[in-house]
């Protein structure tokens, strides 16, 4: 089983535990005294052009439509790794009601989100899985498992602490696991890759995660929970994208 773990904290409201390339964002590092009085200016990546031919080929969502997004979707991590929002394609509508897109970076691609909670980036194809306890765009008592899956993974299994699990659709190259905190906490999540061999990740929820307190402004929480507040670019989510509880022989 594979395992990636990383953290970002922003403005002491947001804390993601990802296995995204690029979701762990370090900042205050400290540097020597003698380089104080020389300012510095960071020199960002030129952007991404399209996606690579290898991205491409492994996720359809990458050949769909266009769908430019404004600059500001792009978050510090994936302004260095020189994501292009430009050439956006819109992937799905979470449960949440935002809409996620995926943009060329150059070194793979990046996922967004109009509610900024599904956030990361990547280097591979291969199925990743990040968690998000607190987010402004997430409600506080929720938490939410997400990622990335290659053409031909439809469905995956979130394996939970109680030993059941809940099956949940890949949408546009992305899946999107949402639920209570006071639930059992998403352990791993797994799938049958293309030769039929069940493979699984870790879902990266720190095992506190129900005991994590939220300080998220409540005008945030209003523009995912008040129907109407924010429209969303794709679709209304659908129904069947509910998470379907099966008890692990």
């Amino acid at each position: 089983m594979r395992r990636r773990t990383g953290v970002l904290a922003a403005a002491s409201v947001v804390a993601v535990t990802a296995g995204a390339a690029g979701a762990a964002f370090t900042v205050g590092a400290s540097r020597p005294a003698a380089a104080e009085s020389r300012p510095t200016q960071m020199v960002m990546p030129a952007v991404a052009e399209a996606f690579s031919a290898k991205i491409a080929d492994r996720l359809s969502v990458a050949s769909s439509s266009v769908k430019p997004i404004s600059e500001a979707a792009v978050f510090p991590s994936a302004e260095l790794a020189g994501a292009n929002p430009a050439e956006a394609r819109f992937a799905r509508t979470a449960p949440g009601g935002a809409s996620v897109y995926v943009m060329p970076s150059k070194e793979g691609f990046c996922l967004t989100s109009s509610f900024g909670v599904e956030a990361g980036c990547y280097t591979s194809t291969e199925v990743d899985a990040s968690a998000v306890i607190c987010a402004p765009g997430l409600p506080p008592d929720q938490l939410e498992v997400f990622g990335v899956a290659p053409d031909g993974v439809d469905t995956l299994e979130v394996q939970l602490a109680d030993g059941t699990e809940r099956s949940i659709r890949v949408v546009g190259n992305v899946f999107v696991y949402r639920a209570p905190r006071t639930d059992p906490l998403p352990l791993t999540v797994s799938w049958s890759n293309a030769a039929g061999v069940l493979e699984r990740v870790d879902a990266n929820v720190p095992g506190d995660a129900h005991k994590e307190r939220c300080a998220t402004p409540k005008a945030s929480v209003e523009d995912v929970t008040t129907p109407g507040a924010r429209k969303p670019d794709g679709p209304e989510p659908d129904p069947s994208d509910a998470p379907v509880l099966t008890t692990i022989p």
